[in-house]
């Protein structure tokens, strides 16, 4: 017959597993929040989105975040026209629900909160991010659709 041997594990390691998983359910609650944004955020996330798909961005917006994009020629054409273009093949917007948001700091150090909606346009749907600072400024924004996602932050 088998011995099966048992492992005996201290008061002391258990308490530690709990710690950590107490550790991680308190991160992740405090980086997602099911909160509404207020009307002026959303009306500020619709403008970009209008912006997004018209091409006309107004780099004032960013604050002192994107020196380089604004002052590069192409790049100040680049990114405006791969957003329009991604976004015109999807006609007028139809609605905009918001989904969640999410709070973290940025490589270059902004305490920033991203906001989540699901956009339905005529032609199609995508999954729009708009990202606010905690200075006010636009911190960027994101286009998920099925086949590709687009971005852009300061």
């Amino acid at each position: 017959m088998t011995q099966v041997k048992r492992r005996s594990y201290s008061a002391l390691s258990w308490l530690s597993v709990i710690a950590i998983v107490l550790c991680i359910t308190s991160l992740q609650a405090s980086a997602t929040t099911n909160s509404s944004p207020t009307r002026e955020l959303t009306a500020r996330a619709t403008e970009w989105l209008n912006r997004l798909r018209t091409g006309n961005w107004d780099w004032n917006q960013f604050g002192s975040g994107p020196n380089d994009t604004p002052r590069t020629p192409a790049l100040r054409y680049i990114f405006p026209g791969s957003f329009r273009k991604l976004l015109s093949t999807y006609g007028p917007i139809k609605s905009m629900r918001y989904m969640d948001q999410r709070y973290y700091v940025s490589d270059e150090g902004h305490q920033r909160t991203a906001y989540r909606y699901r956009v339905i346009f005529e032609q199609g749907k995508v999954v729009y991010t708009f990202a606010e600072d905690s200075d006010g400024f636009v911190g960027g924004f994101m286009i998920d659709t099925d086949k590709l996602n687009l971005d852009y932050s300061r």
